[in-house]
Order: structure tokens, then sequence, then C-alpha cells
């Protein structure tokens, strides 16, 4: 198990900001990720609504996480050299959350 940060170095569509944006857990067979900035949200009136949206998503390895969220070479998927344990709490805690809401 490792734990990561998605850092972006330019924010393309001005939705997430830039900097560390999201962080996860690689579990070796599989990757879950959240985002931790605020979105920049258009509604349909043209107004910018700033507000933070938890989010889980599956991804199934980190590479993966790379080629859809990198806009090339704008963002880095950074493995940390230690684990992370708050990441991997907050991870879980939104597992749990999940799994709650589906049973």
């Amino acid at each position: 198990m490792k734990t990561f940060k998605l850092v972006r170095h330019e924010d393309v569509k001005t939705v997430s900001g830039v900097g560390v944006v999201a962080i996860g857990v690689d579990y070796g067979t599989h990757c879950l990720m959240t985002w931790i900035t605020n979105a920049h949200i258009e509604t349909k009136t043209g107004e910018v609504i700033i507000e933070y949206i938890e989010t889980l998503t599956f991804f199934g390895s980190v590479e993966s996480i790379q080629k859809l969220h990198g806009h090339g070479v704008r963002t880095d998927v950074m493995i940390d050299e230690v684990i992370e344990f708050d990441t991997v709490s907050r991870i879980t805690s939104l597992m749990n959350k999940l799994m709650s809401v589906a049973a």
C-alpha cells in the first residue's frame, strides 16, 4: 500500500486550482482517490459557486489517474515517500460512508 497526491501545476479548466488537489491510496490492485480542493462550478446563469464536493473515485492504477487527470504535463501523481496515515484514514472514512449508503 502506498499513498499519493495529485499535484496540479496549471489548472486548465479552472475547476480544482493548483498545488495538491487530490489525495489517494494505491492498494496495488486498485487505487482510491478523493479531491481535497473546492470546486469552481459555473451555474446556468454564469454565476461561479466555490464549494467542496466530497468524492471517492476508484481507479485501476496510478497510471490511469495520470492519463485521465494529468492534462499532459500539467498535473503529476506524486507517490509519498512515507505512507500518509491521514490520507489512509480519510479514504477509509469515505469508503465506510459509501458502504453504509450502499447497504
